[in-house]
Formats: structure tokens, sequence, C-alpha cells
């Protein structure tokens, strides 16, 4: 992680509070079965932040641990520990119990299997990724760090030794401290002002993950313990997805015809909202199944009514997943009358927040200014705390300077072909597509057979794209254009990613972008009549068919 967050041991070691509230208690231990070193569980909302914790205790030296949480709700417990992975597990605490006991078995951290290169970040560059340092590869197979010390401690964490990209604890310890973030941080007494860290392969922990995390709730969680399995069936599931993905991403030019069979997960998702189960049970399972239609699962019109049923616009439920709600119904139409539902009736501020978003959008497609202003004038003053609505409370702002009918800012860029500058001024008399975008971007990726189609039928039509990249290098795109999309039009590559002083000044908050501008140098639309198969209907519009 790229900070040390080193809790204060009154915090990591709370006592076991009694009288009111639901108390829990069991134990956390290693994939192996034994105590960790250092482990802990952490309370946090359901959809809270891995750094803010509404409380942290520490297990003892035999895995046991206790807290209570004060008061019914929706939370997350995330449970940590030395060279393991961390597992969130949902506690949906609908009314009071007096206790829960369970016990939790850690899966060990993905290592690689052969190491080529080891880094180590530490207190010496504040945990930075790109101030890490390259440990010395040794004739036995370890590698090895020295460096000097002015105190008597040294922290560090290593970097390229999981299959995962983050940083972990070393093989080499005296003792750990949390990192804040779900990982560990390795710290070594220094004697005599010289540190040597060494990292030995063969000390890692090689243990299968088959059957882990395991969690079971011993007691008053009969519910907890079918909401559990849910939760980590979707998390497997949406490994194999991403995974699937990534290989045929690969494989294939763009996602259009990639195809994940969702089926037998959505079956047994049914199964769970079977009136054998308690209704919080069949409700968590019915938002899921919502929650993987922009997956591509295939929902079919008796699923959807059961889950209308269960989950009524005023339902609390989707407040653990208040996107989910947007899309439990396909048909546009009903998709905007439950929205406005969701507004009036909702109980949840963020529910009704990225509801009231999404109508403001709905306004914004459809050109009603009246209701744009309308409502994006209640999500202003009413949720404006909401993160969820951030992206939108800059979007539709009616004051954006990148918008139909205003002039494109002045720009110049250099071009990746040729390297010669190209300004706005250089276009005009022109159509041309500006187009923010990065190879790393699926949704850019997914564009790319509409602005080919674009690109060919209106090139002879005094109409010009400019691609400007997001990527981290420029041999990124270079590469993408030989090996799968050959994009033959203008290019410029923006160094600082988003921070980039031109991506900031056209207000690029998420990409793909695409901005239309006029021969005048007028912008003429922006983004979603930009999108997709809308690309060409917009550009016969402007340049004819």
């Amino acid at each position: 992680m790229r900070a040390l967050v080193v809790l204060l041991i009154a915090t990591l070691f709370l006592p076991v509070q009694t009288g009111a509230g639901t108390h829990l208690a069991g134990s956390v231990l290693g994939a192996n079965g034994d105590p960790l070193p250092m482990a802990h569980v952490h309370l946090l909302s359901y959809r809270g932040d891995i750094r803010k914790p509404l409380r942290t205790v520490a297990a003892d030296r035999e895995g046991r641990f206790a807290l209570v949480v004060d008061e019914p709700g929706m939370y997350r417990l995330l449970f940590t520990g030395v060279d393991h992975d961390k597992v969130s597990v949902p506690l949906l605490l609908v009314s009071e119990a007096p206790e829960i006991r369970l016990s939790v078995r850690l899966a060990p951290l993905a290592y690689k299997e052969h190491f080529e290169v080891v880094r180590i970040v530490g207190d010496w560059n504040g945990f930075t990724w790109e101030a890490a340092d390259t440990m010395r590869a040794q004739p036995d197979g370890t590698f090895l760090y020295e460096r000097t010390v002015t105190g008597d401690t040294i922290a560090y964490q290593l970097f390229d030794i999981t299959k995962e990209a983050r940083t972990v604890n070393g093989t080499s310890a005296d003792y750990y401290a949390y990192d804040g973030g779900g990982d560990y941080v390795s710290v070594l007494r220094v004697r005599d002002g010289r540190a040597r860290i060494v990292f030995a392969p063969s000390k890692l922990l090689r243990v299968s993950p088959e059957g882990l995390p395991a969690v079971d709730f011993l007691s008053g969680g009969r519910a907890l313990q079918a909401i559990w399995a849910i939760d980590d069936l979707l998390r497997k599931e949406q490994q194999a997805f991403q995974a699937a993905a990534a290989a045929y991403s690969q494989s294939h030019q763009d996602m259009r015809d990639f195809h994940y069979d969702w089926s037998p997960t959505v079956a047994r998702l049914k199964q769970w909202m079977g009136p054998e189960q308690e209704l919080l049970v069949r409700q968590f399972a019915g938002l899921r199944i919502t929650w993987l239609v922009p997956f591509r699962a295939r929902i079919d019109s008796t699923t959807q009514a059961e889950i209308a049923e269960l989950l009524p616009p005023s339902s609390p439920i989707w407040g653990l997943e208040p996107q989910a709600a947007l899309v439990a119904h396909r048909d546009p139409q009903q998709q905007e009358l439950f929205a406005h539902a969701l507004v009036a009736e909702n109980p949840d501020h963020t529910v009704r927040a990225v509801a009231l978003a999404f109508l403001a959008s709905m306004a914004q497609l459809k050109g009603d200014s009246a209701a744009l202003a309308a409502r994006y004038a209640l999500l202003q003053q009413e949720y404006n705390d909401v993160p969820e609505v951030q992206y939108y409370l800059k979007s539709l702002n009616p004051a954006r300077r990148i918008a139909r009918g205003k002039a494109v800012p002045d720009f110049a860029v250099q071009l990746m072909d040729g390297g010669q500058t190209l300004t706005n001024k250089d276009l005009l008399g022109k159509y041309y597509l500006l187009d923010f975008w990065a190879t790393w971007c699926g949704p850019c990726i997914g564009e790319m057979p509409h602005l080919h189609a674009a690109y060919e039928r209106c090139k002879d039509k005094n109409f010009a794209i400019l691609s400007l990249s997001l990527d981290r290098r420029p041999e990124d795109v270079t590469a993408f254009r030989e090996k799968r999309w050959p994009m033959p039009w203008l290019h410029a590559f923006l160094t600082g990613g988003f921070q980039n002083e031109l991506v900031q000044s056209f207000e690029v908050l998420g990409i793909p972008r695409p901005i239309l501008v006029g021969p005048s140098g007028t912008i003429v639309e922006v983004e979603e009549r930009l999108r997709g198969a809308g690309l060409l209907t917009t550009h016969a519009k402007y340049l004819g068919p």
C-alpha cells in the first residue's frame, strides 16, 4: 500500500463490551488452520471505505476476536491477516441479535510461481510504488536489499511477488503492522545503522486455496450463512468473468462477440429466492441477480417480476447496490418510472441520489432543458455529499464549458505520426471528432467498430478524427494500432492522463469521451449521441448519409 498506517494499540485491542448491541465473537485463522502472527477484524458499513472502518479489533494469539455492533444496519466484516488475502463478509443485521459466533479461515496470498524482479517500498520512500527499489537476486534464490537507517527499525513491503498488483509483507520480520488497506507491513529491528532485508521465496506460504476463504456462522446466523454463500458465489464468478474477458480480449479485436454464460449462476441465485428461504436471503439473491444485468446476464421476465415483488422501490435493500436499482427493468419507460419511485419512496439517501442523477441524465439525452435544470438543482442542493453522483454533478452542470453550442477551447497537440503540431484553428472549416480514449479502457475498445465505420463513411466529406490517448506510454497506442485496430486517422498522446491540462480543459471525467465540433469551431454534439450505433446516426445528421 502507498502509505503506512499503524493503528494505535488502544484501538486495535478493544475490550469486549457488554450490554446493548449485537455481540460478535469467533476466530480468524490461516489457510492451514493455525493462528496468524497478526490478524484483524474490521467492521465497515456495507459500502464503506476499507481505510475508514467503523471499528477494528485484533485477534489474539489463538486467533480469537470479539466486538460489538451497536445497532442494526447493513455492514461488512473485513478479515485480514499476515501472508493472507483479505475477505469481506456481508453482515446484514435487520434487527438486534444478542450474539453471533463465526469462524473464518483466510485464503493464502496468490504468489507468483517464479520471481525475476522483486521490488521493495518502505518508510524511506513513503511506501510509494513509483519510488520502489529493486532487490538484488542472490545465487541461493533469495533477494537482498540493504540500506543505511538512522532509526532503530525499518518498515517495508514487497511489490511484484503476488499475481495481483499489490504490496504485501515480506518473509523476514521481527513484527508486523497493519497498513490500513488490507495488507501488512514487515518491521525489522536495526542494529549498527545498517538494514539487511532478505526475501526468501522458500519461506512463502504455499497452501492450496481450494475451499478458501471459509466462513462458518456457528450460531445466530442462519440467514447470514446463506448471504455469505451468495456473496462468495458472486465473487468467484466475477473473477471467472474477468479472466474470460481478459483472455478473449487478447485474441480478438473487440469485445462485441464476447459472451459469458451466467445461466448457472442465475439458476443458483433463483434457488436462494425460493419461498423456503428467509425473506432477507430471498431479497439479497434477487438484488444480486439484478447486479448481473450490466454484465449481460440474461434474466427472464418471470424472474424480473419476482424481483420486482421482492424489492419494491421502497425496499432498503436497494441501498446495498444503489446502481443495481436502475437496471431492475429492461424497458426504458419502466426504468424511468422506477427511478421516479426510488426518488420518492426509498429511505436510502444514496439510492435517491443515484436515481435522481439517472433522471437528470435522461432529461439531458432527451434535450429537456427544463427538467434537466430542475433535477440538477435538486441534486446539487440535497445530494452534494454523495460520492456516487459527483461525476453527474460535474458532467450535467449547465455551466460546463464543453456543451452543445459552445466554442471548442483552444488546443495544440503534437501528432504521433509525423510530429507536427495541430491546433483547433487548423481544423476550422471541418467537422471533426475529438476522441479521448486509452488502450486499457474496455468501453473505448468497444467503440472501435463504430469509429472505423464512421471514418470510412465520412473521411471524404470534410471530416476528421483526432484520437487523444490517456495511455501510460505512447508505445501502447502504437502496439494497439499495429496488432488490433488500425485507427487510420490523427493521433496525439497526452502525458499525465487525467491530470493533463488539455484533458482538464475539456472536462474529461471518464473515457471514452467523444466531442463533435462543427466547421465554425462550435461543439455540435457530446458523448451519448456519439457512442455506439448512435455515432453513425449523428454523423448522417451533420454530414449526410
